[in-house]
């Protein structure tokens, strides 16, 4: 042999780079413009992600963009941050900030972001990570503001968690609770499980959401707290799967997108999803005897988790095997039981009251930022929500089985894709929601498409041993 390597054929990795890197950021103007609620704008916007997955999905390999290699995506998440921090400092963070005279600290801790975020675009691997971990200080900064001048946002899951926590601490049963109902009306839970004063359900989420959101309140007495370190944690992962300025882009963009604070200021549970996502492919890319334990994390963290499962095939290499997937799928869920049971059984009834019975009961919601609403709102009656749902996310599912690769970049667009669906369709959808999907795409841009820096590649069908992977 000699010491020349053959040459190599391009491959689509860098295509789906691009396309998801456009994702990630049309994602963020989408919650910018609608803070996750429908409007005619935002509908345009949900058009343009859905039409832009769709193409990175099936679009085939554009030779120009795979001979670029990462130069486009980067260039892509570098003008999106412009936006992103444009709007960051001339719109308000959160919705229920107090007055303050604190503003130039906030200010302070985005604009010195921002200035980070520029020079990652020109970063070796040295300097992305420095640069990412100082974007990192500043992010916490500006969360912690956040959470300061919004100490109790009037959010239901708010109370939720806070109360929960609290009762868990104190060795009450968290779904044998009651909830006041802050909005007085019956709109947003329908009249089985609110008479306008009480919430008749306990805590709604799987024990391990909670265990999370009480780490953040027996620290800080905020379990807001928590969702700021995997916040944190889950740019971290980004850039432990790309060591360099692509990496360190995504984390910027994920950390600094437009209504990010915002979700932290809610209270939503969803930066923990992202960051079990990314322990998820890390692990698939640095540790894959774990991987199995991420994965059952994920699934016990929330109910529409569900919908994941059949894209694991997609962490394993061809020729698709049952022995090799239940090697894999089975000690994952038996960890998302042992995560799930012991507060489970604690008191069946509640808990299935609250966390399963509860999401079967909830209204459709005509401010849901969905297809559904779009269609109530021209003045058309909707079709039936959940059949629609299930078909159409089933073929969401077959489709990104048959066209994405057996890769991480495969699994993370695989995800963005299925759960995009599975919320534009749904019957309540909201900015929550729609930012574990922007968490998806992030990862998407950076995790590896390449079957031979896999832990178990696949064949040269998918990508070949001589695909090239352009380096920075």
């Amino acid at each position: 042999m000699n010491g020349n390597p053959a040459p190599r054929k391009p491959g689509r990795g860098w295509t789906r780079a691009t396309l998801f890197a456009l994702v990630l950021v049309a994602l963020g103007q989408l919650l910018e413009e609608s803070d996750g609620h429908y409007s005619p704008a935002a509908t345009y916007w949900l058009l343009l992600v859905s039409a832009l997955g769709l193409l990175g999905l099936l679009v085939p390999p554009l030779a120009a963009l795979e001979q670029l290699g990462p130069k486009t995506p980067v260039a892509v998440l570098l003008a999106g941050l412009v936006l992103q921090f444009t709007q960051l400092l001339t719109h308000p963070p959160g919705m229920y900030l107090r007055p303050t005279s604190g503003w130039l600290a906030f200010l302070a801790s985005a604009g010195a972001a921002a200035v980070l975020a520029g020079s990652l675009a020109f970063a070796g691997p040295g300097w992305a990570r420095v640069g990412t971990a100082l974007l990192a200080v500043c992010f916490v900064a500006a969360g912690l503001w956040v959470l300061r001048a919004s100490p109790r946002p009037a959010i239901d899951v708010f109370i939720f968690q806070q109360q929960a926590s609290d009762a868990l601490l104190h060795g009450r049963n968290p779904y044998s609770l009651t909830f006041p109902n802050i909005y007085g009306h019956t709109q947003f839970y329908g009249p089985e499980i609110t008479d306008g004063r009480t919430l008749f359900f306990g805590f709604p989420y799987p024990p391990l959401s909670l265990a999370f959101a009480a780490l953040g309140f027996v620290t800080t007495g905020d379990h807001r707290s928590a969702q700021l370190i995997a916040l944190v944690l889950a740019a971290a992962c980004l850039l432990s799967l790309r060591p360099d300025r692509l990496g360190a882009l995504a984390a910027a963009t994920l950390l600094f997108t437009p209504r990010g604070l915002f979700v932290l200021e809610q209270g939503w549970t969803e930066p923990f999803g992202v960051a079990l996502l990314g322990l998820v492919l890390v692990a698939a890319a640095r540790a894959p005897r774990l991987l199995w334990l991420a994965l059952g994390a994920l699934f016990a963290w929330k109910q529409y988790t569900v919908v994941l499962l059949p894209l694991t095939v997609l962490l394993l290499p061809r020729p698709f095997g049952w022995k090799s997937w239940a090697r894999l799928v089975v000690p994952a869920l038996l960890a998302t039981l042992a995560l799930t049971l012991p507060l489970a059984l604690w008191d069946v009834r509640n808990f299935w009251r609250s966390v399963v019975w509860l999401q079967t009961v909830q209204p459709f919601r005509a401010d849901a930022l969905s297809f559904p609403s779009a269609v109530l709102a021209l003045g058309y009656t909707p079709p039936p929500i959940v059949p629609t749902l299930l078909v159409l996310t089933a073929l969401a599912t077959a489709l990104v089985l048959w066209q994405a690769p057996r890769t991480s970049q495969g699994f993370a667009v695989a995800v963005t894709v299925v759960l995009g669906v599975f919320f534009a369709f749904n019957k309540q959808s909201f900015c929550n929601y729609w930012f574990m999907v922007l968490g998806a795409a992030a990862f998407a841009v950076v995790a590896s498409f390449d079957s031979s820096r896999d832990p178990r590649p696949g064949p040269a069908e998918e990508h070949g041993p001589n695909q090239a992977v352009p380096s920075e």
